[in-house]
């Protein structure tokens, strides 16, 4: 088993991507090499001599498989991944709960009326061409009773989208493609960064905009956090705002992606004001103040390392008026000012030797973190772009309809020149951000995993610029290559896994030009720039979409699937191939293979063997979701019977009836989410489960188990007891969501306390209820001068 496992995530980056990049570096060691050779040679010799007239076709370059000139393409192991998310109630936005994931509290909305997982494949009219209005079109498709045709899951159509990346149809045969071969396929149903990079780190399929959730919305165990608890460090490294989708669903768990920091809802319309002024979601839940990104990296999973860009001087930001949306300039202060246990880095004058020497200081086994946060002024958060050659001449731009355009923020009195100088300066590279985090993370004798992400290689594919996309593939690159430099001296891949990979693909096609146009633009033209500038895709070698006529048709993601570069221990190595041509669990039912390849969530479960430092199976078969009957049920995870509820994150309809439910001896006794249904119902809670009581006169014992319940009672006259021995209690406070004043009751059982024993205090919002030195319960929008003893019962 890997002491230390290395994910590295070009975002974005699917094969035809990764030969672009592998054409420009073959380019340039040819013309390095040349010149050594031919110091007098000029620019136009060397181009007639060695590129005029180059094809995809002639031996230099590759047209099919692995491939080869990039640093990734020397690792020994290569397979296709599928990617995807789920698709629910037709939206693969939706999570399989109620309402907008923004708009309500992680977890807190009840699950869609009759929903359950289907693992056969999904359908949307952008997969007919009879049904569809254009090329992209993921509406559903309804049966005569009106439901939703299909599962759940997009699994990939080898007949529609291709048997390979490289598929002839996408190609020489794509005037003439194979019957069932639609071009248009791939369009629909693709997936997001948030719900990819969940199921890379997690194992687990979920929708789009998930920030490691499942379906659920409930939390599900990331590699970062199984490096954690197993002693190791851990570091999140990304070229893009350091709380953007990948490399947030390492180390946070919220239910949508934008849910960046505290202010993140309010500001983009997620939530009002009740009339108390609390900030409450669609559900008329008050806000979580943890229920947001920042706030759990610095707060709850403190990751060893975290770097990247999201500085408040990006977007337009200035020190006078701040740009908020990855990161308020308070936070920043709290960061400076050494609020949060993290030294911190940011952009500034020397920023590369800044980060260098403070990474060189720090060392995690005294628990020592590092924060870095950068980003260059007028660009969406994203490091300097450096262009194809490097001059980054586009730093600073600003994309205007997927074209880069040369206006920037520049100071009174500033040149284009200085600014590009100064943001070079005040911002490392990916490759700085990389190795400073290898510097840290070395200092661990138990090991580490780390991930690095070139999210804009996708911010440069979305602008369809391939001037910015060839340089931000080179940064990529160069970190890749300092990475296989460090395993080199650290163990070899005996004691290092690394794993390079996208979390999905564009829409690319490379003409069979591009060396010749590429060659040409980089010795001739103005360094790449024209690839973007030029609107004829045989001018610029290549296009975006289906239609080769059209030089920018298509500019967000894709379905189709993409590379997997790995190599390590033997073990991990043969435990990844194992999963060739293999399906997966999901939600307790089976979801079936593609082909020959491997499906991204094999990935997330290859991280968690090899972290575990024993080999793990898929998730064990116990049904994810176990439904009741009218009539009044009995489920006692003790001893569960048929119905194989066993309590461990899984979903429990109980159903109308007077049910009973009892969870209290789970393994763990955790993660699962119980709807009680209607009925008067008796419920033993365990620990860590998200309850929902709903209609009926329900008694519910929180004090079995180790609390930090969440707690729904609905409507009726609800009984909470908190305790049941005073000998015993939970370890946790449980919190009750809605607790209704003269007509719910708070319990204590066999105790001699009193009203008058027990201490109440004012949270903001909340009433936290201490008794027996211990807090017991926080009540949701309650004030606690307005309880009396008439709410509790003493027993």
């Amino acid at each position: 088993m890997a002491k230390n496992v290395i994910m590295m995530i070009g975002d974005g980056m699917g094969w035809e991507m990764t030969r672009a990049s592998a054409i420009q570096l073959i380019i340039e060691q040819q013309i390095e090499e040349y010149k050594a050779a031919n110091p007098t040679a000029t620019n136009q010799e060397i181009f007639d001599e060695l590129f005029a007239g180059d094809t995809l076709q002639d031996d230099d370059y590759y047209t099919e498989g692995a491939g080869f000139g990039t640093a990734y393409q020397t690792l020994e192991g290569y397979v296709i991944s599928t990617t995807g998310n789920t698709y629910i109630d037709g939206d693969k936005g939706n999570s399989a709960l109620e309402g907008d994931p923004f708009n309500h509290n992680t977890g807190g909305s009840p699950i869609r009326e009759g929903f359950e997982f289907n693992p056969d494949p999904a359908v949307v009219e952008g997969f007919f061409e009879e049904l569809r209005d254009q090329g992209f079109d993921e509406d559903a498709i309804f049966d005569e009773d009106g439901n939703i045709r299909g599962g759940n899951v997009p699994i990939f159509n080898l007949e529609k989208g291709g048997v390979s990346p490289w598929d002839p149809d996408y190609y020489e045969e794509r005037g003439n493609p194979d019957e069932g071969f639609d071009k248009e396929y791939i369009k629909n149903l693709y997936p997001d960064s948030a719900g990819t990079a969940t199921g890379l780190y997690t194992g687990v399929k979920t929708y789009v905009g998930a920030i490691a959730v499942d379906i659920f919305e409930e939390t599900v165990e990331t590699t970062a956090e199984r490096a954690l608890s197993n002693g190791k460090s851990v570091g999140v490294v990304s070229s893009v705002p350091f709380n953007h989708a990948t490399p947030a669903a390492a180390i946070a768990h919220v239910n949508q992606r934008n849910k960046l920091h505290d202010h993140s809802v309010e500001d983009r319309g997620g939530a009002e004001r009740n009339e108390n002024g609390e900030l409450v979601d669609e559900f008329g839940h008050v806000i979580e103040g943890g229920d947001n990104i920042f706030r759990q990296i610095v707060e709850e999973t403190k990751p060893t390392v975290v770097l990247g860009g999201g500085h408040y001087l990006t977007r337009g930001g200035t020190e006078e008026n701040p740009d908020d949306r990855y990161i308020t300039f308070e936070e920043t202060e709290n960061l400076r000012n050494g609020v949060y246990d993290y030294t911190f880095v940011e952009r500034g004058p020397n920023a590369t030797e800044v980060l260098e020497t403070t990474a060189a200081s720090l060392d995690p086994e005294a628990g020592d973190r590092l924060m870095g946060v950068y980003g260059a002024r007028g660009q969406g958060g994203n490091l300097p772009w450096r262009g194809a050659n490097s001059d980054y001449s586009e730093a600073g731009t600003v994309r205007d309809e997927g074209r880069p355009r040369t206006e920037r923020p520049l100071e009174e009195g500033e040149t284009d020149e200085e600014f590009i100088a100064r943001e070079v300066d005040e911002n490392p590279t990916l490759q700085d951000f990389t190795e400073a985090a290898l510097d840290v993370l070395e200092d661990d004798n138990e090991g580490f995993w780390m991930m690095v992400e070139s999210g804009d290689i996708d911010w440069s594919a979305h602008d369809n610029d391939m001037d910015a996309m060839l340089g931000t593939l080179k940064d990529f690159n160069d970190s890749v290559r300092s990475v296989q430099e460090w395993i080199a001296q650290n163990g070899g891949f005996e004691e290092n896994l690394l794993i390079v990979t996208a979390d999905h693909d564009h829409y690319l096609t490379l003409n069979d030009n591009f060396p010749e146009v590429v060659a040409q633009e980089l010795l001739l033209g103005e360094g790449g720039l024209n690839l973007t500038m030029n609107d004829d895709p045989n001018e610029s070698g290549h296009f975006w979409g289906s239609d080769e006529t059209v030089k920018y048709g298509w500019g967000t993601h894709t379905s189709r699937p993409v590379p997997v570069y790995f190599q390590g221990p033997e073990s991990d190595a043969a435990f990844l191939e194992g999963f060739l041509g293999e399906g997966y669990e999901a939600y307790g039912t089976e979801v079936e293979g593609v082909g020959t390849y491997i499906d991204q969530v094999h990935l997330g479960l290859a991280q968690l063997n090899a972290l575990s430092g024993e080999e793990v199976e898929e998730p064990i078969e116990v049904p994810t979701m176990v439904n009741g009957t009218a009539d009044a049920d009995f489920f006692d995870t003790e001893d569960p019977g048929e119905s194989g509820f066993i309590g461990d994150n899984q979903i429990l309809f109980a159903g109308s009836g007077d049910d009973f439910v009892d969870v209290s001896f789970a393994p763990g006794g955790s993660r699962s989410r119980i709807d009680l249904g209607s009925g008067d119902d008796l419920l033993f809670a365990g620990s860590n489960n998200r309850i929902i009581a709903g209609s009926g006169d329900d008694m519910l014992f929180l004090g079995y188990g180790e609390g930090n319940n969440v707690v729904t009672g609905g409507s009726g006259m609800d009984q909470f007891w908190l305790t049941v021995d005073d000998g015993t209690l939970p370890t946790e406070a449980n919190t009750i969501t809605d607790f209704t004043i003269g007509e719910d009751v708070i319990g204590f059982g066999a105790t001699d306390l009193s009203f008058d024993d027990l201490m109440l205090t004012q949270n903001g919002a909340d009433t936290t209820i201490n008794a027996l030195g211990q807090d017991l319960a926080i009540l949701k929008g309650i004030e606690s001068s307005e309880l009396s003893a008439a709410d509790f019962a003493f027993a």
